[in-house]
């Protein structure tokens, strides 16, 4: 069935290049729908028509197409009917883009498709995973807007996504420590921001360059987002790619925006919002059956405590471990430690109600320190007056850094996983470190391989060997940020977990 084309009132089509709209005349190599009046006021017609240049995946020349605006006819005098967008491309492309809007196979006509069959706005994809949807998009997230103030729960915008990334519709984000250290100015990361870096959600688009991910995957996001071309990546180290660690502390990953003003994401992440963008570098890709607001952990605290063990220290079996600090990264390190087959653990912290946890979660030993004048000594009565092969301070206080390193054995090793102020120094005895052989590492995210180490731990929770379920001591909604910042202070939970709807 033909329609007749039209003519457009400026007598030029205008011409869209990147998603910008010029009135410079389009050249004659591209293609466009004859100029001619409408013949017909009962059929559908076309009422104007843009012509796209986007480049292909497949190559670097401009595919080029005739975005056409069909609007069905109305009988009512002076009515305006409803209109649709469509592509129309080569050969045949008036009547096929005709098809493709109002649901009609070849030599048919209906006289209005079903919602299914419609492609509205104007952003036509080539990729056929890929939704079409109207950006920006307003979500609620939880803004930091000021150093020390609470966070505001409100909509934003949330921008289209780039080739590259990914949108990710949040099931549930863990409250972390390091969120509040990011309010209390302790980490570089700059307001406005939208917190919360510890994310599990659902991808719900993605970008024309992502491959390996489609819609409705289940993934744990990871809060660095490596490039896997630099120095480090080639070497397995992964979690200090240049880029990931510049973008992440440099407050870069703008994401959102409020009345004109641009928030950043926290560590690329931005987990306290409805949805958010991410590199597709940041989705692990995780089984369905694994609940997402425990799969969510796995995304920092998890990963961070036990792969310390695993990866940064190798404890082996039967080596003595002592832990500094029982909150949500403490009980993942003893955690790691009893995954690795540690003789001993002794945990030592200042709330009797997180060393009660620590025991749970496999210490053998426990230390109050609010009880012990010497923290050093009673360790080591604890180790046949030895010290342990591995000190892990979970804290981020420089005193106690120097109390893990006077808890070592000879040849023992700290291994600092809680993050200081970046103003504060540390005091050690110089003399042990080449006649002890005393050390100091560090360990950031555990030193993970993400894509390999955060299925293996969902692993070893499916086989019941890892807990989570255990680490969760509330549910909240977003709305309930602020005081789940205010419990994990003051030492009531182990770990708050908001579940979106």
């Amino acid at each position: 069935m033909r329609f007749v084309p039209f003519a457009m009132s400026a007598g030029t089509p205008r011409r869209i290049s990147a998603g910008t709209v010029s009135n410079e005349p389009a050249p004659a190599s591209v293609f466009t729908i004859p100029a001619a009046s409408p013949a017909t006021t009962n059929k559908p017609v076309p009422v104007r028509s843009r012509v796209i240049r986007r480049p292909t995946a497949r190559k670097s020349a401009t595919c080029k197409a005739a975005l056409v605006k069909w609007q069905r006819p109305t009988t009512q005098p002076g009515g305006v009917g409803q209109s649709v967008f469509c592509a129309a491309r080569g050969s045949g492309a008036l009547e096929r883009s005709r098809r493709q809007a109002f649901g009609c196979g070849r030599g048919a006509r209906r006289t209005w498709p079903s919602p299914a069959c419609l492609f509205a706005g104007t952003d036509v994809r080539e990729k056929a995973q890929t939704k079409i949807a109207r950006w920006p998009m307003s979500v609620r997230g939880a803004v930091l807007y000021n150093f020390f103030e609470p966070l505001k729960v409100e909509s934003v915008k949330l921008r289209a996504p780039r080739p590259d990334e990914v949108v990710v519709k949040m099931a549930a984000s863990g409250v972390c420590h390091s969120d509040l250290s990011v309010q209390q100015a302790k980490l570089p990361f700059p307001p406005p921001v939208i917190l919360g870096h510890e994310g599990a959600g659902i991808v719900e688009e993605v970008g024309k360059e992502v491959t390996g991910l489609k819609l409705g995957d289940h993934v744990v996001l990871a809060w660095v987002q490596s490039c896997g071309r630099c120095a480090y990546c080639i070497e397995g180290e992964e979690h200090l790619c240049d880029a990931a660690i510049k973008a992440m502390m440099a407050g870069e990953e703008t994401a959102f925006e409020k009345d004109g003003m641009a928030i950043s994401r926290m560590a690329g992440v931005g987990s306290f919002a409805e949805r958010t963008l991410v590199r597709a570098s940041a989705c692990i890709k995780i089984p369905e059956e694994v609940p997402l607001d425990k799969a969510c952990l796995v995304g920092c605290g998890v990963m961070t405590g036990v792969g310390a063990v695993t990866n940064t220290a190798k404890v082996r079996p039967g080596q003595t471990v002592a832990v500094f600090g029982c909150g949500g990264v403490g009980l993942n390190v003893i955690q790691g430690a009893v995954l690795c087959g540690a003789g001993r653990i002794i945990a030592v912290d200042l709330v009797e109600k997180k060393l009660q946890w620590a025991r749970e979660f496999g210490a053998t030993d426990t230390i109050n320190a609010k009880q012990t004048t010497d923290v050093p000594d009673a360790i080591r009565s604890l180790t046949e007056g030895r010290g342990v092969d591995f000190a892990f301070e979970v804290i981020g206080m420089p005193e106690v850094i120097g109390q893990a390193f006077l808890s070592l054995r000879r040849g023992g090793k700290v291994v600092v996983v809680g993050v200081p102020g970046f103003d504060q120094t540390v005091q050690l005895p110089a003399s042990a470190i080449p006649l002890e052989e005393k050390s100091v590492l560090g360990s950031l995210y555990g030193s993970a391989r993400m894509r390999r180490d955060m299925p293996k731990l969902l692993e070893l929770y499916m086989q019941k060997r890892l807990k989570l379920d255990e680490l969760i001591s509330r549910r909240i909604s977003l709305d309930q940020v602020n005081e789940a910042f205010a419990a994990m202070e003051s030492g009531e939970v182990a770990r708050s977990v908001i579940v979106y709807s």
